[in-house]
């Protein structure tokens, strides 16, 4: 049995976006498929869920392993992110989390006669203690090779748009 199941799916045109939820952390995440792709999902497999949004918040660690400083992905503040709801408001898909009294919504966006969907993220202090953010993405994709089993090394091709800062 896999602890993920479909949390919920959008359409999007010819997109699909697709929340997987981890029922053992509770973590909901972001995947995108082409329409009609979404009951092929594999949600046995070696992929995790991530939070549909990044954020690193002063105090907290830094991500482990091979960043050594060069990236401030999955850092302590990511991975403490506790999912508070999802709404849908018009075009709108707000997925909301919160950290140390931060509130962080992760907003996709998707207008009918556009071919893109607009992706952004709002952050709301409601805590009592002032709160420094590091950095925040505008969004995270996390379960890409949720189609089939195995790596998908031979037919999934990512562009991934670099810069030094977030090698």
């Amino acid at each position: 049995m896999s602890d993920k199941e479909i949390f919920k799916k959008y359409s999007f045109g010819d997109m699909e976006a697709v929340f997987i939820k981890d029922t053992k952390s509770g973590c909901v995440g972001l995947t995108v498929l082409p329409a009609g792709f979404d009951n092929q999902i594999e949600l046995e497999g070696w992929w995790n869920i991530e939070p549909a949004v990044q954020i690193k918040m002063t105090g907290d660690n830094y991500s482990d392993g091979w960043a050594q400083g060069h990236s401030m992905r999955n850092s302590q503040s990511t991975h403490e992110l506790k999912f508070v709801d999802q709404k849908q408001e018009g075009n709108k898909i707000i997925t909301t989390y919160e950290r140390r009294g931060v509130k962080v919504s992760s907003v996709l966006e998707y207008n009918e006669s556009d071919l893109y969907s607009t992706s952004y993220t709002i952050l709301k202090n409601e805590g009592t203690e002032k709160a420094c953010i590091e950095m925040v993405s505008s969004f995270n994709i996390s379960a890409l090779p949720c189609l089939g089993k195995g790596l998908r090394q031979e037919d999934l091709v990512l562009h991934r748009l670099q810069s030094k800062w977030s090698m």
